[in-house]
């Protein structure tokens, strides 16, 4: 695949293990922001959590964009939420589909899981050297390409919600040139700017939910993100409470 992305630089595979590992590894070599590392398949796509990432050829976008924000280690979150707000944001653009968003990382339509994002970074003191933003959008797939029935009950692609295929060319483009300027938009103080499209476009807020890690779970409605891009909960006692990391379930 060619594309010609403003502000970065495709490597192109035909299939590599994963995406977020090939970029790490171009990252600590010191490749330059805006570096892109794409593939047609992976044979370890792996999602948060070390969840398994099924990425066949043909049909979705994998890749990788490598970052260097100048941002702190407690902003890393913030460049995760970014990746989210600029996918949704393209993936509209583009395809007219109305792409919401589950925090921290999911991309939704109509209600089913259509991406996500896994941001990996590395640190030098307090600062982030770079961070490798990883993003999985199903394009094409169809029912059947999902093959665990644990897939097939969340999963959807643009396909199966437009009833058309897309190209992937202007998707890839549109996505990462827009997750590139707001890496950019961040590291010049953007950060409410952000977190107010990402609210916009939220399918989190105002949900019941369950937020957190096993075992340090909390329910409650969800209300707002704070500043750093924590999600805030507020529980049937009233007590309002910040979620930093773990998964949320709509309830």
């Amino acid at each position: 695949m060619k594309v010609d992305i403003t502000g970065g630089n495709l490597i192109w595979l035909e299939s590599t293990e994963s995406t977020n590992d090939h970029a790490m590894a171009l990252a600590k070599d010191g490749a330059p922001s805006g570096t892109l590392v794409a593939a047609d398949a992976q044979t370890a796509g792996r999602g948060r959590l070390g969840r398994e990432w099924v990425s066949p050829p043909g049909l979705n976008l994998y890749f990788s964009i490598i970052l260097r924000p100048e941002l702190s280690s407690r902003a890393i979150p913030l460049i995760t939420l970014m990746c989210a707000v600029e996918a949704a944001g393209a993936l509209r653009n583009v395809t007219g589909a109305e792409v919401k968003l589950k925090w921290p990382n999911d991309l939704l339509l109509d209600g089913r899981k259509l991406g996500g994002i896994l941001v990996e970074s590395h640190m030098k003191g307090t600062s982030t050297e770079f961070a490798v933003a990883g993003i999985g959008i199903n394009v094409n797939s169809r029912e059947q390409d999902f093959i665990t029935p644990e897939v097939k009950a969340i999963a959807t692609s643009l396909f199966m919600a437009c009833g058309r295929k897309h190209p992937r060319a202007p998707l890839l483009k549109s996505v990462s040139e827009g997750v590139i300027k707001g890496a950019g938009a961040l590291a010049q103080g953007g950060t409410e700017e952000m977190l107010a499209l990402w609210r916009v476009m939220s399918a989190t807020l105002g949900r019941r939910v369950r937020a957190g890690d096993p075992g340090q779970e909390h329910e409650g409605e969800a209300i707002d993100l704070d500043t750093d891009g924590r999600l805030l909960v507020r529980k049937d006692s009233g007590e309002v409470v910040k979620v930093v990391t773990g998964d949320v379930v709509f309830l």
